[in-house]
């Protein structure tokens, strides 16, 4: 078996119509919630769920998704880094071999002003 490789995942969370939004910026992933902490956990299920998915067919975990869109880096540049380090809080519904690390998940909130602008 491949030797995992570590990858870092930058998130940016944000508010829009009322619904707190979680945006992967490395791979197209979003996710929302309606509070904070419950945005972060639906971002790393859907995260997960897209590298246990890729794994069961035989693919390079998230190969075959693009970045998110430049507007969201833009974001993400201009936000306030919340955590250093998220964990996530659930477990795959059957053990699977995954050959991805998280090294780091960098998670940032932006003010309501910076959404409008785009």
């Amino acid at each position: 078996m491949k030797e995992p490789v570590k990858r870092s995942i930058s998130a940016l969370l944000f508010i829009e119509q009322g619904s707190w939004v979680g945006q992967i910026l490395e791979y197209d992933i979003a996710a929302q919630g309606s509070k904070l902490d419950e945005v972060q956990y639906e971002l790393m299920r859907t995260l997960m769920a897209h590298i246990a998915l890729d794994v069961e067919a035989g693919t390079e975990p998230l190969e075959n998704l693009p970045p998110a869109p430049q507007h969201y880096w833009d974001m993400f540049k201009d936000g306030k880094r919340l955590v250093a380090d998220a964990k996530p809080r659930f477990r795959l519904p059957k053990p699977i071999s995954i050959p991805f690390v998280m090294d780091e998940v960098r998670v940032c909130s932006v003010s309501r002003d910076t959404v409008s602008t785009w």
